[in-house]
């Protein structure tokens, strides 16, 4: 008895462990998103596209990036469902390959990419990369 008494206090206390040990994983990636934002943004990724902000929701384990496309490419006419898939395609082939993303995919975040038009301000394109995607 007295020994599974400790193997259960044993057992609790890992799990209380690796609890904070979570937490304070979370709170390292929002700090990061947050920094990120204050220092880095905006800032143009190339010649039609500006990332503003990066944010982590760790109730739902989501990365945003919200970006802004401006010039040619600030046009919806050009967002068919096979430019999207493509580019979709693509993306998804850059974060399984990325390093830089390594501590996030272990994590298992939900990464989504964000694209406003610097013209209307609306929401113009949405991709979402979940664990199962790009394991």
């Amino acid at each position: 008895m007295k020994h599974l008494r400790k193997a259960i206090l044993m057992g609790l206390t890992g799990l209380m462990l690796s609890g904070c040990h979570r937490t304070s994983q979370m709170e390292q990636i929002a700090l990061e998103a947050r920094s990120f934002t204050e220092k880095q943004c905006p800032f143009m990724v190339d010649e039609c596209t500006r990332i503003d902000s990066t944010t982590f929701d760790a109730s739902t384990l989501c990365y945003y990036y919200n970006y802004t496309v401006c010039g040619v490419i600030d046009n919806d006419s050009i967002y068919t469902p096979e430019a999207r898939n493509r580019f979709r395609e693509q993306t998804l082939e850059e974060i399984r390959s990325s390093i830089q993303l390594k501590e996030y995919k272990e994590a298992g975040l939900t990464l989504v990419q964000r694209y406003y038009s610097e013209k209307s301000g609306h929401l113009i394109a949405e991709f979402r990369y979940t664990k199962e995607d790009y394991k």
